[in-house]
């Protein structure tokens, strides 16, 4: 701010209307009279009202953004629950440090900790609700920085450019002074390892960056980028606990919330995989594939959990998990399954009844149903019904062997014979399991056979 010294007030405020002047600008709000307000603003600021557009969604404003030339954007952080940073990203590399600005409006304070994060990328942010005069002066004290930049901004700045054309040794040095004459050169060590990443020496570039966050550890930028070096490297226990301390400051975007639950489910984190699902239920828009990978991970979870006999936390996994898969059949059907391997009897019943009206004619319920109701109903159930299951044509594996189980127990041999036959037939991928009910059947005809004599010589 020194070189304003030399400057007239009006000169400055001259300026600061030249900057303005043919800018292209975007405003983005869920409000319709904050936008009105803030296109006020920088009309006032200089900016011609033709070259102004304002937005409610993110999608308009991505499109506005692409096809027009903006160069200064206004942006709430989310709308809808949909985040607003990518359209940061898109100015930021699209247009040159001092001829764009990125100004983000925030509901509180904590969210202004998300400006503040990202340090180097938004120019300025606003705290609603907001004082119209102050806003005001805010937005002037931003462009008059922009427009008159510190010494040791200018330097970073220089160093910037001469890092993205790939002129390390003339950024080296101008780095180094940065580093030398802070007090906190959090962004010139963050780009010393910049500089080191872009010349192929990891170890070097994540060792600035974690001095960097000794100097500042919530550094979003350095974060950020020893989390992405340890998933290119594959450690993967690292890189976790970087997108932890990410997702402490920021909330995680889709792609970064799937990439949490790989790690979780990968690391066997169950406990984990159940909370982050939270932050999935608050996106307002899910891709498929984040669906199905959070979906495959608090199976997994379920799984473990009816394993452990963890009955409540078994129960709140699966119930996640069939949100996510709106109740499909196939997906009770995996849960009811597991839970009946584990014999967890009652909540199996419990997920049965969330089966939709629509699927409740299918022979897969039925064959579901059996199961369920033969562990609570005992064998003459699992007898009678078993039978009527075989003649309507229903093929599942468990209601074979259920059947079977069952005739065997109650030492029916020529039924079971005749159910073990059907299921060799129906059921050919499982001729493991039914040649072991081959083997009890095979036992039970021969001990049956013993009898028989010794029956006759007594009588």
């Amino acid at each position: 701010m020194g070189n304003i010294k030399s400057e007239t007030i009006a000169v400055i405020n001259q300026n600061t209307k030249a900057f303005m002047a043919h800018k292209k600008v975007v405003i983005l709000d869920h409000s319709g009279s904050v936008r009105a307000q803030l296109v006020k603003l920088v009309q006032e600021l200089g900016a011609t009202r033709s070259n102004i557009y304002t937005s409610k969604s993110v999608e308009e404003a991505k499109n506005l953004i692409e096809e027009n030339k903006v160069q200064v954007l206004i942006t709430e952080y989310q709308v809808e629950k949909k985040d607003c940073l990518p359209l940061c990203d898109m100015i930021i590399a699209n247009n040159k440090e001092n001829e764009r600005l990125v100004i983000l409006v925030t509901q509180n304070g904590n969210q202004s900790s998300v400006a503040q994060a990202l340090e180097g990328d938004v120019d300025g942010y606003i705290i609603k609700p907001f004082v119209y005069n102050f806003i005001k002066k805010s937005f002037e004290k931003t462009i008059i920085k922009k427009l008159y930049p510190s010494k040791n901004q200018k330097l970073l700045n220089e160093a910037k450019e001469h890092i993205e054309k790939k002129s390390f040794y003339l950024a080296e040095p101008i780095l180094m002074e940065l580093i030398k004459n802070q007090n906190k050169p959090t962004l010139a060590l963050y780009y010393y390892g910049e500089l080191f990443q872009k010349r192929g020496d990891t170890d070097k570039a994540k060792r600035f960056w974690e001095k960097s966050l000794e100097v500042q550890p919530g550094h979003f930028k350095s974060l950020n980028a020893i989390y992405e070096l340890c998933l290119a490297t594959k450690d993967f226990d690292e890189a976790l606990s970087y997108l932890k301390k990410l997702r402490s400051i920021l909330p995680l975007s889709p792609s970064r919330l799937k990439q949490l639950f790989e790690l979780y489910s990968q690391g066997e984190m169950y406990f984990e995989i159940i909370e982050a699902t939270e932050d999935l239920y608050n996106l307002d828009e899910r891709s498929a594939d984040l669906n199905q990978v959070a979906a495959d991970a608090l199976l997994k979870a379920g799984l473990y959990f009816a394993k452990a006999q963890r009955v409540d936390l078994a129960h709140d996994a699966f119930s996640k998990y069939l949100i996510l898969e709106n109740y499909k059949l196939s997906s009770i059907a995996a849960v009811i399954n597991s839970l009946m391997d584990s014999e967890q009897y009652k909540i199996a019943e419990f997920f049965l009844s969330k089966v939709l009206p629509d699927d409740r004619t299918s022979h897969d319920f039925m064959a579901l149903d059996f199961r369920v109701n033969s562990a609570a109903q005992g064998i003459q159930y699992t007898i009678i019904r078993g039978m009527e299951l075989t003649k309507a044509g229903v093929n599942d594996t468990h209601v074979h062997r259920l059947f079977i189980e069952a005739n065997i127990s109650e030492e029916r041999i020529r039924m079971a014979e005749q159910a073990l036959m059907d299921a060799k037939n129906n059921q050919p991928d499982h001729m493991d399991l039914w040649q072991s009910l081959e083997s009890k059947i095979a036992r039970l005809s021969k001990a049956d056979n013993q009898e028989k004599p010794n029956s006759i010589m007594a009588s």
